[in-house]
């Protein structure tokens, strides 16, 4: 379980720095500086919320549901991004 963990948060991670760090600065090359701030700042608060977040909807529908409607949550999110 914890390898299963760490293989998952740092291809996570991977991922999300990889778009921070070389993405990012070459879709915004005027105002660069401003967007890398942004999608560190947006990073940062995702990280802040969505624990406080998670535990609430624990404590409102249960452990069971919280996965499956966070997860349709994050495809709600990003599907309109991607097409």
């Amino acid at each position: 379980f914890y390898m299963l963990q760490i293989i998952a948060r740092a291809s996570s991670m991977g991922v999300i720095m990889f778009a921070l760090q070389v993405i990012i600065p070459k879709w915004f090359v005027t105002i660069r500086g401003r967007a890398l701030a942004f999608g560190q700042v947006g990073l940062t608060m995702g990280n802040v919320v969505v624990p406080f977040y998670a535990q609430r909807m624990v404590q409102i529908a249960g452990w069971r549901m919280v996965p499956a409607t966070m997860g349709v949550a994050m495809l709600a999110f990003s599907i309109p991004d991607i097409l």
